[in-house]
């Protein structure tokens, strides 16, 4: 893969220029590398701030730019050990732990790091064990068209039908889908699941109803993307026009060529692009031009504080603005209440979801809904 090759030499260039007066670089595996501090003096956040600056800057190749996000995990001697090989398993931990948050994440070693490994390993062999079953369910939370107060559609979201503990919180588990690479199998089996409850049940009762799912960022960077997607319409026969893909900025940022070739192939089979948590990442608005974005989704940490909170105001009309200028489309996610709507609808969002009009359900009660779905009971 000589992409990959010319950014592990990119990488392993900047690290070495980096340590030559601070200790030691080595590669320690795929995709990771160990510095060792020879100095006793050296200030560790300090130095964990130079070596994001290091990758703040994009990597170039053949007229393209890519993006190196890091998690950085940390171990010190003799706090943590006092020998190499063990001060080295705690590094890991603490690198795993960082992953396992997200990308850009930075993780001490402590001693709770352990008692989070084994519960890691536990419930990674739990959630194999789900995937195996068929222990997860799609739930689904309406999305209504403010102007025309009607359901415009249904976002489909994953939870865990636990045979011991029940439903088990997506908080719980999410995370660690991402971290093992679990979430490929899972994401695929919520779209195939999608498709499939689209064409028994919400494509017999309403012409206009889409549905939209969500896209980790593992998933995004998944080779078999998006032509395994594709491949799941096509096989259940679903109209690619009455579906949503919501993908977040973070999973676009990282490469940027080969991210917006994939939108574009989703675009021209006719599946709808919106950004997820749009306001949150770190696109520039240089990017979000190039990007085949039809619908800019205004993440809920901007809507909580409607209608009192003057900067949330400011923030939400801009975004607002902002799309309508580039032709696309807003939902406003996690609406809670009849006056933050109203003040949605005056700012002239297309779309609203949230608590106000229904929790996330099961797909009995999501078809109840939408059949018994009453405009004056909200607006």
């Amino acid at each position: 893969h000589p992409r990959g090759n010319h950014v592990l030499k990119e990488t392993a260039k900047r690290l070495h220029e980096f340590s030559l007066d601070k200790g030691y670089v080595a590669r320690t595996g795929p995709g990771q590398f160990t510095i060792v501090l020879s100095r006793e003096d050296a200030d560790i956040r300090e130095v964990i701030g130079q070596i994001q600056d290091l990758f703040a800057l994009p990597i170039e190749l053949d007229n393209e730019t890519i993006r190196i996000a890091i998690s950085i995990g940390v171990a010190s001697y003799p706090r943590d050990a006092k020998e190499a090989p063990e001060l080295m398993s705690c590094a890991r931990k603490a690198l795993s732990e960082a992953k396992t948050r997200g990308e850009g994440q930075i993780e001490f070693y402590s001693k709770d790091l352990f008692k989070k490994s084994y519960y890691l390993v536990r419930i990674k062999k739990e959630l194999e064990t789900a995937i195996e079953r068929h222990q997860f369910v799609l739930f689904y939370q309406p999305k209504i068209n403010v102007k025309k107060q009607k359901i415009a559609g249904f976002e489909a979201l994953i939870r865990w039908m636990h045979p011991q503990k029940g439903l088990v919180p997506p908080g719980q588990f999410i995370p660690t889908l991402e971290s093992t690479g679990l979430i490929i199998e899972a994401g695929r089996w919520v779209i195939e699941e999608a498709c499939r409850h689209f064409n028994e049940t919400f494509a017999s009762l309403s012409e206009d109803i889409a549905i939209s799912f969500n896209v980790s960022v593992r998933q995004f960077k998944d080779k078999a993307f998006p032509s395994d997607l594709i491949g799941l319409v096509q096989e259940y026969g679903v109209n690619p026009y009455r579906l949503w893909l919501e993908v977040t900025e973070t999973a676009l940022m990282a490469d940027e060529k080969r991210a917006i070739s994939k939108l574009e192939a989703l675009r021209d089979f006719g599946i709808g692009i919106s950004i997820d948590d749009f306001g949150t990442g770190y696109s520039s608005l240089c990017y979000l031009k190039k990007i085949p974005a039809s619908c800019l989704k205004i993440d809920m940490s901007f809507v909580r504080g409607l209608p009192g909170n003057r900067e949330d105001i400011a923030i939400v009309k801009a975004i607002i603005s902002l799309a309508k200028g580039l032709g696309k489309r807003t939902v406003a996610e996690g609406v809670e209440t009849k006056e933050q709507l109203a003040v949605l609808s005056a700012m002239g969002v297309d779309e609203v979801q949230g608590y106000y009009f229904s929790k996330p359900m099961p797909l009995r009660e999501a078809t109840s809904y939408l059949l018994q779905y009453n405009q004056e009971k909200y607006f």
